[in-house]
């Protein structure tokens, strides 16, 4: 499968929401890693939503060692997010509601489209626009002005929008850059500044390079990719020895982490006597209502005892 729906409400769903407040952003990046491995299986026009490998793939797939390998698809699992059924090293990983994630042209025609929601919806105005201009041209017959021309193809849009090998590059530098805020003006400076693959390059070994400087800093004091990428920071000469590219990670996500743990010091401070547990819990009742959290925790450890029972 080569396109799903990724809904913008992704985190309110219950079950993440959960997951995130209990075990921080991190689960989340892993929630997708899964399940961009699991979709990459879906054969054209069929149902398989699931996929095994070998934990050495595993880890490989979510950027963890091998003895982490277990630990991160459990903590899935008790989310309820996924479905995993160990054999010795072999796990395989189940999501239910995979396929309800194909895009609009895949679900109507039961392949997949080839092409991206945007792309449809782009195609869907200029049918319009079309037809728009053949309707004034029978009550007010005119000479129509001639089309744009077009991008050339492997270029972005006049909007912003990434080719196919852009989006693949730009997934990779915003899985180490160390403020992950404001994407969509970091895609439209990215789309514009990155071309080739050495373009690439260059400014990922600069991320890695100036990670150990800008991790220093408070959220704050660190620079939106946008404005690090239109100023041309990656030319700048690094104080530190560089990240590798697992190091880089890691110190993107605990930035989101700190987010969180600011919040939540905040909300500590304002309510003493109260501890960690009780934020998550006021975090996720204040989204999914009253006695929310308290019902799944039941409903775990109710999995959990059925589990060492059986």
């Amino acid at each position: 499968m080569r396109w799903f729906k990724h809904m913008t409400a992704t985190r309110q769903d219950e079950k993440i929401a959960l997951m995130i407040a209990k075990y921080g952003p991190v689960s989340y990046a892993y929630w997708w890693m899964v399940f961009e491995a699991v979709a990459l299986q879906v054969e054209k026009g069929g149902t398989k939503n699931h996929v095994t490998y070998h934990v050495t793939t595993w880890s490989q797939v979510l950027s963890v060692r091998g003895s982490h390998v277990r630990q991160c698809l459990e903590m899935l699992a008790v989310s309820r997010v996924v479905t995993v059924v160990w054999d010795q090293d072999m796990a395989t990983v189940t999501i239910p509601n995979l396929l309800k994630y194909r895009d609009e042209y895949t679900s109507r025609v039961g392949t997949r489209s080839g092409h991206s929601p945007e792309q449809e919806q782009i195609q869907i105005q200029i049918q319009k626009q079309i037809q728009k201009q053949r309707q004034n041209k029978q009550q007010h017959p005119q000479p129509l002005a001639a089309p744009a021309p077009q991008a050339a193809r492997g270029t972005p849009s006049p909007k912003g929008h990434l080719t196919e090998k852009q989006k693949s590059w730009f997934a990779e530098f915003w899985a180490v850059y160390w403020r992950r805020q404001a994407r969509g003006a970091a895609e439209c400076s990215f789309g514009k500044r990155v071309k080739t693959e050495e373009d690439f390059r260059t400014m990922l070994a600069a991320v890695l390079a100036q990670a150990p400087e800008y991790t220093r800093r408070e959220m704050s004091k660190r620079p939106h990719a946008s404005t690090w990428i239109n100023q041309e920071r990656w030319r700048d000469e690094p104080e530190h020895p560089p990240l590798c590219m697992e190091d880089a990670r890691r110190a993107a996500q605990d930035a989101l982490e700190t987010e969180w743990r600011a919040a939540c010091t905040s909300w500590l401070r304002e309510h003493p006597g109260k501890t960690e547990d009780d934020y998550a819990e006021f975090a996720f009742d204040e989204r999914h209502g009253s006695g929310a959290y308290r019902e799944q925790l039941e409903w775990e450890e109710q999995r959990k005892a059925k589990v060492a029972n059986a």
